[in-house]
């Protein structure tokens, strides 16, 4: 018979997945930024966006898996026919009558699909975070992000101080807008009910 756990236990046990969500959202949160990026040099903006926007059906699913959250048969029906459609989005050959798939429609396709996962994570984990203050939640997340770009960008060789105002505006402005809508994501989900 495994050992109960007591309430102290369970508390601890809370507490300690608690540490790797927010770690874990972090992580997914600054990795989607590059993973999109990179899937617009190999399919068009269009293409990532309809295989991300399958990411209401996975979170869905994963909330039901993972949060005990309801989920129906019309999510598992259209997952399915959402997969269908990001087969036919890599283009096969017989569709196409070509001889072979091409490459980079298979790597952009598979970037996407990366995105879809890190989207569907991020959104869950935010969901069992529901009770943590999104300024906490947002404060981590902005000091991984700032030192892992920081090292991406040394790693690449490019990291430089803005040449122009314009420049160090822009750079500001996708700050601002990225903080506002991280904070907008978290707040809404929070506030967001789901059955149980």
């Amino acid at each position: 018979m495994p050992p109960r756990l007591n309430k102290c236990s369970l508390n601890l046990l809370n507490e300690f997945l608690c540490n790797i969500c927010i770690q874990v959202r972090a992580v997914t949160s600054s990795l989607i930024s590059y993973t999109l990026i990179l899937s617009f040099k190999y399919i068009t903006v269009a293409d990532t966006r309809t295989i991300m926007a399958a990411s209401v059906v996975t979170v869905s699913f994963f909330g039901w898996m993972c949060l005990g959250e309801s989920c129906g048969i019309v999510p598992v029906v259209v997952g399915l026919i959402a997969l269908c459609g990001i087969g036919v989005m890599t283009r096969p050959p017989i569709l196409t009558g070509g001889e072979a798939f091409e490459g980079d429609t298979l790597v952009g396709v598979a970037l996407a699909l990366l995105c879809l996962v890190l989207a569907t994570v991020i959104i869950v984990t935010l969901r069992f975070l529901k009770d943590i203050h999104h300024g906490l939640l947002n404060t981590i997340l902005y000091t991984w992000a700032f030192g892992q770009s920081l090292l991406l960008a040394y790693a690449a060789g490019v990291l430089q101080v803005p040449e122009t105002e314009r420049d160090a505006f822009l750079l500001a402005s996708v700050g601002v807008l990225l903080t506002g809508g991280h904070t907008l994501l978290v707040l809404a989900l929070q506030k967001e009910e789901v059955d149980d």
